[in-house]
C-alpha cells in the first residue's frame, strides 16, 4: 500500500534538490566549517557543555585572522553540533557530504510526515499529497542548501518522530511509545529552541484525535505524559536562560523601533510567508537578516497584509470545523509559528527556513483542499485524474521554483548577486554584494553598492571596513572610511585592524601603533600582531619588541599561532619597509 508512494516521495525529494549537491559553501557555511576548529576533532566533543560552546554575536565577523574556535551557533543547540563533527569526521572540507547529509535529513523528514499524517488522517491519497508538498516547497531551500541553517531540518526530524511515538502511545497504550515520544522531545529541543512548543502540539492531538475508548477511565493516568514533557521544556528553558544565556538575543529591539511598528511588521511577515506557503512562484531568495521594506503605498499594503491574515485565520477556523485531523494540523501550523512570529522580537525577523515545520500543517490545509477540488471536478466531469491534476500541478510548479532558488545557494557570488537583483532596497543585500565585488577584484563597484546601501540605511560595523578594503591602496581614502567608521562603530575590531594597516603603509607609526593596540584590545588577532610586530621593528623598539613577543606568547596558546609567530620573528632582521598582509 505504501511502497509506492514512499518511491514517489523519495524520487521528488532527489529530484527537487539534487542540484543542490554541487553547491559549494556558502555565506555562513565557510566560517562554520572552513575557517573554525570546532568540529576538526570528536575531542572537541565535551566543548558542548562548556562555556566556550555558545558563539558571540560578533565572531563571525571578527578578524578573519583570529583563532576560529566556536559551534556557529548563539542559541545552546548541541544535538545540531553533533550532526557537524559527524560531518566533518565523514567528509572533512567537501560540501558534497554536507549537502548530501542535509538532503538525507529533509527526505526522512518528507516520509515522516507522510507516516503522520496517514496515522491521524487515514487518508493514504491526502497523505502523500500533504508530504509532496511538503517535500519540493521553495520555502525548504534555504534549509537544505544552506549548511549552517540546518537547525531546522534536525528539530524537525525530532518533533515528527516525537508527535508519531504520541500517537502511537495513545493508541498502544505502550510506555516504549511514551518514553520514545519524551525522548524525541528532548532532543528536539536541544537542536532548535523552536521546537519548546511540541507539548502543545500534542495537547493539540490529544484534543482533536484521541478517540474516547483510547483516554480511558483513569484521566490521571492520560496526562501523566505532560509532566514529562512539561519537566523537559522547564529544563531547557533553565538552561537557555540562566546556564547558556543567548546574549544576543537579550540585545534585540522593536522592529521598526516602536511597538506599534512592530505589530505592523509582524503581520507583515506573517502574510509574506503565508502567501509563499499558498503561492510558491512568490518566492524569492532572502537575505540573511530581512526586514520586508515599507513600499511608498503604505496604507494599500498594510491594508493588503491585514486581509491575507485575516483571510487565513478565518479559513482556518472552517476548516478546523471539518473533522478532527483538520483541526490538529491547523493547531500545528499556528502553533509552530508562535516562536518565529515575532511576539518576542527575534534576530532575524523573516526566513523560509522558519517555515520548515508549519509547513506541515498548510501542506496538509493545501492537499485537501486540492484534493477535495479534484473530487469535485471528478464528480462533474465522471472522471479521475483531477486530483492528480490539481494537486501534480501545484508540485510540479513548487518543484521549479524550488530547483531555480537552489541554484543561488551555488556560490558566494551566485548568492549575492541573486540577493541584490531580487531585493534592490534592502541594505543587506547591498552589504553581500559590496563585500562580493570587493572579493572579484571590482573596487568601484563594491564603493557604490555600498554607499547606496547606506543611503538605505544600512546599519552593519562591516560596512565601512568593506569601503576601505575597496581602496585599500588609497590610504588617504581608506583612512578617512575606517576613521568614519571608527565613530560610529567603535567597538568593532576590523576597523582598528584596517587603520593599523593604512597607517603602517603610509609610515605613521604612531597612529599605527596606536590603532592596533586598540584592535589588539577588542579582538586578538594574527594580522595585528604581525603589523605591531613591524612598526616596534621599523621604530627600533628593541624592549617592546620583547616585552611583544612575550604578550604572544601567553595570549596566543595555541600551535597555530606558536607557527604564526615562529613566521613573524623571520622579518626581525630583514624588514626594511612595512609589508602589507591585507586587511
Amino acid at each position: 500500500m505504501h511502497r509506492k508512494p514512499v518511491v514517489i516521495l523519495l524520487l521528488l525529494c532527489a529530484i527537487t534538490f539534487g542540484n543542490a549537491l554541487r553547491n559549494g559553501f556558502v555565506g555562513d557555511d565557510n566560517f562554520l566549517i572552513l575557517q573554525n576548529e570546532f568540529y576538526s576533532s570528536f575531542s572537541n566533543i565535551k566543548d558542548l557543555f562548556t562555556s566556550r560552546y555558545l558563539t558571540g554575536p560578533a565572531a563571525a565577523i571578527s578578524p578573519a585572522d583570529t583563532a576560529r574556535y566556536f559551534s556557529g551557533s548563539v542559541a545552546y543547540r548541541p544535538v545540531l553540533s553533533l550532526t557537524y563533527f559527524w560531518d566533518y569526521a565523514l567528509w572533512k572540507e567537501q560540501p558534497f557530504g554536507y549537502h548530501f547529509t542535509s538532503l538525507l535529513w529533509h527526505t526522512a523528514n518528507t516520509l515522516l510526515v507522510y507516516w503522520l499524517i496517514f496515522l491521524v488522517s487515514g487518508q493514504a491519497g491526502v497523505a502523500f499529497w500533504a508530504a509532496a508538498i511538503f517535500a519540493v516547497h521553495p520555502f525548504k531551500s534555504e534549509a537544505v542548501c544552506a549548511i549552517s541553517y540546518r537547525a531546522d531540518l534536525v528539530a524537525a526530524l525530532f518533533v515528527l518522530l516525537g508527535m508519531i511515538a504520541h500517537v502511537q502511545f495513545r493508541r498502544r497504550r505502550e510506555v516504549t511509545w511514551a518514553a520514545a515520544a519524551h525522548t524525541a522531545f528532548f532532543l528536539a529541543v536541544f537542536a532548535k529552541e523552536a521546537a519548546i512548543v511540541f507539548p502543545g502540539m500534542v495537547f493539540c492531538y490529544d484534543r482533536f484525535c484521541v478517540r474516547r475508548e483510547e483516554q480511558g477511565d483513569d484521566w490521571r493516568r492520560f496526562i501523566v505524559p505532560y509532566a514529562g514533557y512539561a519537566a523537559i521544556g522547564a529544563f531547557y528553558i533553565y538552561i537557555y536562560l540562566f546556564v547558556f544565556r543567548n546574549e544576543q538575543a537579550a540585545s534585540v529591539t522593536w522592529l521598526g523601533g516602536s511597538p506599534g511598528m512592530h505589530l505592523i511588521k509582524s503581520v507583515q511577515i506573517l502574510a509574506g510567508y503565508v502567501t509563499g506557503l499558498f503561492l510558491p512562484f512568490v518566492v524569492k531568495v532572502l537575505p540573511p537578516v530581512y526586514l520586508p521594506p515599507m513600499t511608498d503605498a503604505f496604507v494599500l499594503t498594510a491594508a493588503l497584509t491585514a486581509a491575507i491574515v485575516a483571510l487565513t485565520a478565518w479559513t482556518s477556523v472552517l476548516f478546523s470545523r471539518r473533522g478532527s485531523a483538520n483541526a490538529f494540523f491547523i493547531g500545528w501550523f499556528w502553533l509552530t509559528l508562535i516562536p518565529v512570529s515575532n511576539l518576542i522580537p527575534l534576530v532575524n525577523p523573516m526566513a523560509h527556513r522558519f517555515m520548515y515545520l508549519p509547513s506541515v500543517g498548510m501542506a496538509f490545509m493545501l492537499a485537501v483542499f486540492l484534493h477535495a477540488a479534484g473530487e469535485w471536478m471528478n464528480a462533474r466531469l465522471r472522471s479521475r485524474n483531477f486530483v492528480t491534476i490539481f494537486a501534480g500541478a501545484y508540485v510540479l510548479a513548487a518543484m521549479i521554483i524550488a530547483i531555480r532558488i537552489n541554484a543561488a545557494w551555488r556560490h558566494d557570488y551566485i548568492m549575492a548577486y541573486r540577493l541584490y537583483q531580487n531585493h534592490p532596497r534592502d541594505p543587506v543585500s547591498h552589504l553581500f554584494m559590496g563585500l562580493t565585488y570587493v572579493r572579484i577584484g571590482e573596487p568601484e563597484k563594491a564603493e557604490r553598492v555600498i554607499l547606496d546601501g547606506i543611503r538605505l540605511g544600512l546599519d552593519d560595523p562591516r560596512v565601512y571596513y568593506i569601503l576601505a578594503l575597496s581602496r585599500k591602496d588609497d590610504y588617504d581614502l581608506a583612512a578617512g572610511y575606517l576613521n568614519k567608521g571608527v565613530s560610529v562603530y567603535p567597538d568593532y575590531p576590523m576597523l582598528y585592524l584596517g587603520l593599523g594597516r593604512t597607517y603602517l603603509m603610509k609610515g605613521d607609526l604612531v597612529r599605527a601603533r596606536q590603532a592596533l593596540r586598540q584592535c589588539l584590545a577588542l579582538q586578538p588577532s594574527y594580522r595585528a600582531y604581525n603589523y605591531l610586530f613591524q612598526v616596534l621593528l621599523l621604530e627600533k623598539d628593541a624592549p617592546g619588541l620583547a616585552a611583544l613577543q612575550r604578550e604572544i606568547s601567553a595570549v596566543m596558546r595555541d600551535p597555530q599561532y606558536d607557527a604564526f609567530l615562529a613566521k613573524t620573528l623571520q622579518i626581525k632582521d630583514t624588514l626594511t619597509l612595512p609589508e602589507d598582509n591585507g586587511f
